[in-house]
């Protein structure tokens, strides 16, 4: 039996393959613009950047010299900033004594102020017999009076101070001896501040 084949014949395509790519298929004109792309325009660019980037070294140049030139001066220096160091600890020391001071001036108990003005105010016919600051800061005032309107005159005095604020109290005593002419009292307070 004979067989026979009636389809035309193709012409076979020559492809050129290198390195698994078939050269008929790329576009040469791409390759072309992409490699005018890589290697041209950089080197017209570099023509409007140039400039710009040979001002901005120079300043780098002229920064990096003044760099140099105050890094020794500071090397010079050496011994300046090693009294300058000394002087900022004297002076962080001073101050750390400073607080300490503070501190316990703030909480010394001098009751001189107090004492100043009690006697300041003090009228001619009141007198004290004992007076008395306890640890809780509590001033208690043994008084001894021949006019009774001379220590509550005494007493709202005491109140204004800025040392008790109000808290002075006034307790008449039993008295004893009434004919003497005199009447005992107790005065109390507490003690809001030793300094004004």
């Amino acid at each position: 039996m004979i067989k026979l084949n009636f389809i035309a014949k193709q012409k076979t395509n020559n492809q050129v393959i290198v390195f698994g790519v078939d050269l008929k298929n790329i576009s040469w004109v791409k390759i072309t613009l992409s490699l005018v792309f890589l290697y041209v325009v950089p080197d017209l660019s570099s023509f409007y950047f140039e400039p710009k980037y040979k001002e901005i070294d120079d300043q780098t140049k002229i920064k990096n010299i003044e760099l140099r030139k105050i890094t020794k001066k500071l090397r010079n220096n050496k011994k300046l900033q090693k009294q300058i160091d000394e002087f900022e600890n004297k002076k962080n020391e001073l101050i750390k004594t400073k607080k300490t001071i503070e501190s316990i001036m703030s909480e010394r108990r001098d009751p001189f102020n107090i004492l100043y003005y009690l006697a300041k105010f003090l009228p001619k016919d009141v007198w004290f017999e004992k007076i008395e600051i306890s640890n809780k800061n509590v001033l208690k005032i043994n008084a001894k009076s021949i006019n009774e309107s001379k220590i509550n005159d005494y007493v709202r005095v005491l109140n204004k101070s800025p040392y008790f604020n109000n808290g002075v109290t006034l307790k008449m005593k039993d008295n004893k001896n009434v004919g003497s002419g005199f009447v005992e009292y107790d005065i109390t307070s507490e003690i809001l501040r030793y300094n004004e």
